[in-house]
Parts: C-alpha cells; sequence; structure tokens
C-alpha cells in the first residue's frame, strides 16, 4: 500500500520476492529485478497501475499467480529465457503491444495475458503447457509456434481472440492436423520446407499467404429472404466462442452489395433474382468487446 514508491531496483542479492510485497504500489513506474531473484510470489506487484518499464532480470524461474495485474501501462514486456512459469492471471490487463517470450518457457497458466493489444505471439519450442483463455479479449490473430505442439492445450486456450486467428507452424511441427484444419480454434497454416531440405529438424517457420474467405456462407436457391437469426446461429456454431443470447449483433452491407441485397427489419432481403451479397456482422459482448465477421449469401435460380 505504498503509493508514493515511483521507482525500484532489486539488487542481485536478493533471491526471491514474496507474496503481495509490493502490492498496491499505485505510483510505481520503473521497476528493475536482479540477476539473483529466482521467485516473484504471487501478487507481488499487483496494482501497479502506472508501470511503464519493467525489466526481470535472467535468473527469474517463476512469475507467480496475479504479480502483475492490473499493470494498465505495461505496453512491452520481454520474459528472460531463464523463465519456465507464468502463473494465472500473471499480466491480466496490460494492454501488451509487444511480448517476447523466453526459450525456456514450459508453462504458461490460465488468463496470464488476458486483454492485451497483441496482433501476434510468438511461443517457444519449449512450451509444453497452455491454460484457460491465455490471450483472451485480445486482437491476436497469428500465433507462431517454433516448436512441436503442447502435450496440455486447454480447449479455451485460445477462446476470444481474433477471428480466423491462424496457427503457423513449421513444415515439420508435430501434433498438428492437417492444414487449414481448425486447432483448438486456431486455423492450422503450415511453413514451407527450406530450400534443399533434407529432413532436417530445424524449425523454419514460414507463413503462407492466405487468401481472406467468408467467415460463413450461404447459398439460397430460389429464395430471396435470409434471417438475421439464421446468420447469429449459423456464426455461432461456426465460431468458437460462447452463445451468449445478451451479445449483441449488428449488420451492415458492404461494397457494392449494396445493389445486390437489403435489410429490411429482421431479415436481408434479395434485391435481384441472382448475385452475392456480402456484409458485416458486428457482435458486441457484455463486456464491450467488438468483434466483426464476414457473411457472405449467394443467390441463385
Amino acid at each position: 500500500n505504498n503509493t508514493a514508491i515511483t521507482s525500484v531496483t532489486i539488487p542481485d542479492s536478493v533471491t526471491s520476492i514474496g507474496a503481495s510485497a509490493f502490492k498496491d504500489a499505485q505510483g510505481l513506474t520503473t521497476l528493475t529485478i536482479g540477476n539473483g531473484v529466482t521467485t516473484i510470489g504471487e501478487r507481488a506487484f499487483q496494482a501497479a497501475h502506472v508501470l511503464t518499464t519493467l525489466t526481470i532480470g535472467n535468473s527469474v524461474t517463476t512469475i507467480g499467480e496475479r504479480a502483475f495485474e492490473n499493470a494498465f501501462r505495461l505496453t512491452a514486456l520481454i520474459i528472460p529465457d531463464s523463465v519456465v512459469t507464468i502463473g494465472s492471471n500473471a499480466f491480466i490487463f496490460s494492454p501488451l503491444t509487444s511480448l517476447t517470450l523466453g526459450n525456456q518457457l514450459t508453462t504458461i497458466d490460465s488468463q496470464a495475458f488476458y486483454r492485451n493489444q497483441l496482433r501476434s505471439v510468438t511461443l517457444p519450442a519449449s512450451l509444453t503447457t497452455l491454460g484457460r483463455e491465455v490471450f483472451e479479449n485480445s486482437p491476436i490473430v497469428d500465433v507462431n509456434f517454433l516448436g512441436n505442439a503442447p502435450a496440455i492445450v486447454h480447449p479455451d486456450a485460445f477462446f476470444g481472440i481474433g477471428t480466423g486467428a491462424k496457427a503457423n507452424v513449421a513444415y515439420n511441427a508435430t501434433g498438428f492436423p492437417a492444414n487449414g484444419s481448425t486447432w483448438n480454434i486456431l486455423i492450422v497454416s503450415y511453413g514451407s520446407a527450406p530450400a534443399g531440405d533434407s529432413n532436417s529438424t530445424t524449425a523454419n517457420v514460414i507463413t503462407p499467404k492466405v487468401a481472406k474467405t467468408a467467415d460463413v456462407v450461404f447459398n439460397l436457391k430460389n429464395k430471396k429472404y435470409l434471417s438475421k437469426n439464421a446468420m447469429k446461429t449459423k456464426l455461432s456454431k461456426n465460431k468458437t466462442f460462447k452463445r451468449n443470447p445478451k451479445d449483441l449483433y449488428k449488420y451492415s452491407i458492404f461494397g457494392t452489395s449494396k445493389k445486390t441485397c437489403a435489410i429490411q427489419g429482421n431479415y436481408v432481403t434479395s434485391l435481384k433474382k441472382t448475385g452475392t451479397c456480402d456484409l458485416y456482422a458486428t457482435r458486441t459482448t457484455t463486456k464491450g468487446v467488438k468483434y466483426k465477421y464476414w457473411v457472405q449469401i449467394n443467390y441463385t435460380k
């Protein structure tokens, strides 16, 4: 509860930071953790609301549960190679735009990086365990795996990240399904083997270019109307988010489709006998998070 502290340097002589040691140091902006520390206890720096600069020493192996919860201004983070475990909610609510994970990391527990601002994240080959909703409510669309599929992945590990997010994996990675398949919400995309490769075990992640496609497609024959409820139902089945009747959906037609179809009440109506109608369905959750989906309707006789 010391709100006057603005800067802390932990010397190399310190080997452990206990639970709640600097909890509610709400004026702390700069923190340097020395190279002798091996353990950062749970809630050690919880509610460091204005922390902007964090340097973690290269001897830390464990970052405890909720250790840096509510670091609302922390946008860049480097996890050193020494870290093995990141506890649940460790960096929850940090608006990270840059994240580097060390090459000995084995475990990331539930909601460790909840509600960040990352567009992509790279997971080390050492990773074996991913907890529930690790990156929930973040705009991540690319998850790059430097090794094989982790042995333990919670079914909701990637719940709530960007629409159509990809698992970019090396051409020779194991544990993932076929290219284009869905694996734990992510769409698997294999990289290409390097020129002249002779079945080496080196992981070369080369992300192929993939053409964007609609999230859901309706093919209507001799039918002019499609209900908003039908679109919502199909989106709910195709996407991995949990259906919630309180979520709000709004629909808007885009591009040249305005000449092909129109929204009338609870229906999308065809203005022509044949053609394609493209529209966006925007879902707003009860927490205020927005997701946009591409819906395509093809009209034929």
